[in-house]
């Protein structure tokens, strides 16, 4: 899986979790991130940028040349139109930070199995 993250704090923790079960590519910016999804084949992609206009870009990059890979927001923000905008963009799932890290990571078991190849 890929994982597209900034804070440091989530990273490590998520990368922790994950790790164990999955194997995580960590990068901390978009354009590295689709570089990475051209170049390798991952089973989901999960976005934790906490920027909203460079989340939904990314999103809609992932779904028009990647429309196979399940996007898993993972945000802090809470705002019901940034959910509505991301769902919009094309994501798969939206979990939020502040919830506990097995919940991102039924969403990543979920969607890593109906990935079709």
């Amino acid at each position: 899986m890929l994982l597209v993250e900034t804070d440091k704090m989530f990273m490590d923790g998520v990368v922790k979790v994950l790790s164990s079960k999955y194997y995580v590519s960590v990068v901390d910016d978009h354009n590295q991130g689709l570089r990475y999804l051209r170049d390798k084949q991952f089973s989901v992609v999960v976005n934790g940028f906490p920027r909203e206009d460079s989340n939904l870009i990314f999103i809609n990059f992932c779904r028009s040349l990647y429309p196979k890979i399940p996007v898993i927001s993972y945000s802090l923000n809470p705002s019901e139109d940034f959910i509505s905008k991301c769902y919009d963009a094309g994501v798969s799932s939206f979990v939020f930070k502040t919830q506990k890290v097995s919940d991102l990571v039924k969403a990543v078991d979920y969607f890593s199995k109906l990935i079709v190849r």
